[in-house]
């Protein structure tokens, strides 16, 4: 029941459209000189008038490898340009798509046509078991891995819980491959609160959030979500998951890189636990086991 009034809740709150928090919002990390640069937006209220308006500035924060504040936050100008919607693709040219076949559906490597170059597709030999959403999708040299979402009826309707899944093949689509079932998200719209999938250690990484786990969590807004850090490896099948330190949302936009041997992840999160509330930028940083 309390888990069914966190989802209600939160189909209330988008019901009159989504609405990002005021504060810090919006993470982005980028890996430079081996460190890891965590860009943000915040809203500063600005007098206009006799009426106070409000803008968004951007500002930075560099970590080492290790999570030590290298350089404090500091405003970025211009502000960078980040994509903020979900992405099939971090490759020019190349798509994860999905595509009907005669068992339901299946996935698909496109190559997107370019001027001289006929448009191509790989069927990748992993199929989803019910209608799919691709989210957000990495590719390593060799590998590809990409996070979905499945569900029974309408993808918007928040009463109908829906899945994450996370799929490893090869980019070529020879090698045989997998998937496997994260949990079950929360989300924006139909859109998982997850981060894109990382390549590191023999083995793929993803922050997302879930719902927690006791009734006395659930009841407190500080407490009802949390942000977990899930490892896969494709040669073993073993899937772990771990509680990362600090206040999650449903209403978080995730990041996660890699360098040095380390994971850094990033996302916002309301302070009070109230929507849209007012945001601060959560990070939590993991040295990568041995394979």
């Amino acid at each position: 029941m309390l888990l069914q009034l966190v989802w209600l809740g939160l189909a209330v709150g988008i019901a009159q459209g989504h609405q990002d928090p005021r504060g810090e919002s919006h993470p982005n990390i980028e890996v430079i000189d081996g460190k890891f640069a965590i860009t943000f937006t915040a809203k500063e209220e600005t007098p206009v008038g006799q009426l106070r308006s409000q803008k968004n500035t951007c500002f930075r924060i560099i970590y080492s490898p290790d999570g030590k504040v290298v350089v404090p936050r500091h405003r970025v100008e211009p502000e960078p340009e980040f994509s903020r919607v979900e992405c099939r693709s971090n490759i020019a040219g190349l798509v994860v798509q999905t595509k009907p076949s005669d068992e339901g559906q299946r996935f698909v490597l496109t190559r997107i046509r370019i001027e001289g170059i006929p448009l191509q597709e790989t069927p990748l030999p992993v199929a989803p078991e019910k209608h799919a959403e691709i989210s957000t999708c990495t590719f390593s040299e060799k590998w590809l891995g990409f996070t979905w979402t499945d569900y029974n009826g309408n993808p918007g309707g928040q009463e109908t819980p829906i899945s994450l899944y996370l799929t490893h093949v090869a980019r070529d689509g020879t090698h045989q491959g997998s998937r496997i079932r994260l949990g079950e998200p929360a989300r924006i719209y139909w859109f998982p609160c997850a981060s894109p999938p990382v390549w590191t250690g023999g083995r793929w990484w993803v922050a997302w959030v879930k719902a927690a786990n006791t009734p006395a969590e659930l009841q407190n807004p500080t407490t009802a979500w949390q942000t977990v850090l899930s490892s896969y490896d494709p040669n073993s099948g073993k899937l772990t998951e771990e509680r990362l330190p600090g206040q999650s949302h449903w209403n978080a936009h995730l990041d996660l890189k890699t360098t040095k041997g380390w994971l850094c992840a990033a996302w916002h999160a309301s302070q009070d636990g109230d929507y849209p509330g007012v945001g601060r930028i959560i990070t939590a940083f993991k040295a990568v086991p041995s394979p």
